[in-house]
């Protein structure tokens, strides 16, 4: 289960990036269709859902050339 850190998300655009804990150099593709099942779930508003915000998520299949964050969660005490 990866943890991350919101890179970038433009909520107008509809997607995002999340930088790996675990590989500060790549980035992992978040769309607004796995964020808004994210905010719904912990009641956590999209104002609060910027950079440097943690997450934790599952990789999905490779839909260009990032891989898809999916299952997006609360991570648990994130440690960067």
């Amino acid at each position: 289960m990866p943890k991350g850190i919101v890179q970038f998300f433009n909520a107008h655009k509809g997607y995002g990036f999340v930088t790996p804990v675990d590989e500060p150099t790549t980035k992992v593709f978040i769309h607004k269709s796995e964020l808004a099942t994210f905010l719904v779930t912990n009641e956590i508003p999209e104002s609060s859902f910027t950079e440097g915000y943690p997450i934790e998520y599952d990789l999905g299949d490779k839909k260009s050339k990032y891989d898809n964050a999916i299952n997006l969660r609360v991570p648990a005490p994130l440690h960067v």
